[in-house]
This record gives structure tokens, sequence and C-alpha cells, in this order.
């Protein structure tokens, strides 16, 4: 038997064959730790905090691969301690995360491990492409109808949406350079308002920077949003769901000034538990304060009025 290689695709990871529920074995939980290696540095957010991972490690909880493998936390402690007594891997346990590192990443993920399965993928693809006469079968939903359709030599049209394959959100993928500037921006969130956020609120960032919005656009509306009546009045609100959630609010918010609010509170009567302060020191409730504000927007425009009748008076 000759040694060397195949090239196992970490997109296999989602495909439904291994994502059947099922308890893994312990060659399947191998399998999936090499799956589940970074290979390139980059920051991964876990339990509402971002950590540093490096290339050929896996930052995790004992519960997470437990939950994932169909295990006892115990029998999963068991099978780390066994793999690192054999120096297949390090273990670095802190109170909230468990740090694994692969010890021979590099000779299951280096350019040798790669190199001639890639040669072989090719060749594969030439034969395929030049197979002749081959029918496919569609048949239609709902029916036993079926067509049938020539396949030949000359490449599929790729511009036509048939032919494209669906394309999969960065979400999934943490090295993308959509994941990597939404796991900053969630960065930023946290020192201005001192919250931690969830995998959640990374899927909302992500969707946000795949629509068009940059790093500097989505901290710019943070800003803006944080310095909100609302969200001061209730800090709990302010969440990258709320800021980043709605496309049409996030437009509005990164078109004003920075201290937009700061200048419209300025402008508005103190707000009290009881309702709110007029200039005069009476307090009143909202309906009483529009109220005085309509009468005050009136006699501006009479005094306007009046102002001008005088001069043309004395013209």
């Amino acid at each position: 038997m000759e040694l060397g290689f195949i090239k196992l695709y970490r997109k296999f990871q989602h495909n439904d064959m291994w994502r059947e529920p099922r308890m893994f074995s312990r060659a399947e939980a191998w399998i999936d730790l090499l799956f589940m290696a970074a290979y390139r540095d980059h920051d991964k957010l876990l339990n509402g905090a971002l950590h540093e991972v490096k290339r050929g490690q896996i930052v995790t909880t004992s519960r997470e691969l437990a939950d994932r493998w169909q295990w006892s936390r115990a029998k999963v402690d068991n099978f780390l301690k066994s793999h690192k007594k054999s120096r297949n891997i390090d273990i670095l346990k802190t109170a909230k995360k468990t740090t694994l590192t692969i010890v021979k990443y590099e000779l299951y993920n280096g350019d040798e491990a790669t190199e001639k399965p890639q040669n072989d993928h090719k060749k594969t693809a030439e034969k395929a492409a030049l197979s002749n006469d081959k029918k496919k079968v569609f048949k239609k939903k709902g029916g036993e109808r079926a067509r049938t359709r020539e396949e030949t030599d000359a490449p599929a049209d790729v511009s036509d949406p048939k032919n494209q394959r669906p394309k999969t959100s960065p979400f999934y993928y943490p090295h993308t350079p959509e994941h990597q500037t939404a796991i900053q921006v969630l960065k930023s969130f946290s020192e201005i308002t001192g919250r931690q956020t969830s995998r959640m609120s990374l899927k909302v960032v992500i969707d946000r920077i795949c629509e068009g919005a940059t790093y500097d656009e989505l901290v710019h509306a943070l800003k803006v949003m944080s310095k909100k009546d609302y969200y001061r009045d209730n800090p709990h609100r302010l969440t990258p769901e709320n800021i980043y959630g709605e496309p049409k609010y996030l437009t509005e918010a990164i078109n004003l000034p920075e201290d937009y609010y700061e200048t419209a509170s300025t402008n508005t009567p103190e707000k009290e538990p009881s309702g709110y302060v007029l200039p005069d020191g009476r307090r009143v409730t909202l309906s009483e304060y529009r109220e005085y504000r309509i009468r005050e927007r009136e006699k501006q425009q009479e005094n306007a009025v009046d102002v001008g009748a005088d001069t043309t008076a004395i013209e």
C-alpha cells in the first residue's frame, strides 16, 4: 500500500453526512480536531470574549467538544489526555477555555501534504471533462415526468445562474476578510460600551459588511447611537443586534454627525422620572410638554406677523 495523503476539504465538516447526529468514534473525533485546527492565525469569539488562535491551534471547551461529539465530558478529557501522552497534541487549560495545539500540524497541512493531492485532483478533473455521452436526469418536483440533457466537452456557462455554486456566508470561515473585519468591529464595540458580544452579534455584523458597510462606518454608527437618549436610559438594549440589525436605520446613523444626539439633547428639557421640566420650573407630562411647544411655536409665528405689520406701517 502506497504512503501519501488524500485531500479532505474542511467544507466536508458542513456536509450532511458529517453533520448527521451520532456519537463520534475516536477516529472521527481525531479527524474533527484536524478540521477545527486553524490553518492561519486569527481571533475567535468564545463565551463573549475574543481569543487569539495560532496556526495549528484550537480554542474550545470540554463542554463544546462533548456536545459536538455526543460524549461525556469525562470521556473527552480522557481522549485528550491520551493524545497528549502520545505527543499528538499539547493542552493548555484555563478557567474559561481549553487551547489544543496539534503537534505535527505541518505534517497534516504542510506543502508536502497537499502537493500530490492537488495534482491528482487536477488529473481527475481533466478526465471528467473529457467524458462524453453522459446523461443527467432532472426530475420535476411533485411528478414522475423526467427529461434528459446530453453533456458535451464544452464547459458549462458560468454566467448562467443555474451553473453557479451557491455562496456560503463568511460567518462559517474565520479566515475571510469579512469575518476578520467583523471581529475588529466587535472588539471596538466592547471597548466603547464595556459589553460582551455573541455569535449572533458576529453574524449580524458580517451581514452588514457583506452589504458594503466598512469598519469605520460601523464604528461611527455605534458612537452616534450610543449617545441616543433611548440607549442611555436602557443600556441593556445597546447591542450589536439592535445597532446593526436593520440596514435602513444603520444607513441613517452612518450619515449623522457623531455629536448629533448630544446637540439634540441640549435643546430638550431635562427628563425626570415623573415627567418633563419646563423653563419656568414646572414639571409636566409628555403630552403637556407637547402642548406647551405648540403654544410657543404659535406665539413665535404671531410675533413674526406683528413685526412684519409694524414694518409695513412705518414705510
